[in-house]
């Protein structure tokens, strides 16, 4: 029985039916988040890092720097959590994304630089619905 559930589940439809409003969709718009932890805390006391960049010598060093304490290279090559992405999602959904996060995309952009374009792939997906 739960193996036909799992047989049945449709992650396209989970991914855009999910982030239309609740949870997932606060959770996804990133520039609710950063407002709300730079009301209650000082922006020196703020680490922003991206998981997309995590795991590299660049994120270790700052992540140290900003703590101020040494701490163990991180084991990229153990993943933890991790759901298979067995479906490429389709370029449909994808444009319902990219139009649902807009103003995300954009405020990530235009608050943590060009830098972003290169990390996440949907800039360029926005970039082509703008063009």
């Amino acid at each position: 029985m739960e193996e036909s559930k799992q047989e049945n589940f449709d992650e396209i439809k989970y991914i855009s039916k999910k982030t239309l409003d609740g949870f997932a969709y606060m959770k996804s718009s990133y520039e609710l988040t950063i407002k709300n932890l730079e009301k209650i805390f000082e922006q020196e006391n703020i680490y922003y890092g991206f998981y997309e960049t995590l795991f590299n010598d660049k994120s270790h060093e700052d992540i140290q720097r900003f703590l101020g304490i040494s701490i163990k290279k991180f084991d990229s090559g153990e993943v933890f959590n991790a759901s298979p992405k067995s479906t490429q999602i389709p370029d449909e959904t994808n444009k319902e994304l990219i139009e649902r996060f807009q103003s995300t995309y954009e405020y990530i952009q235009r608050r943590f630089g060009d830098s972003m374009t290169e990390i996440w792939e949907r800039y360029k997906l926005l970039e082509s619905l703008q063009a």
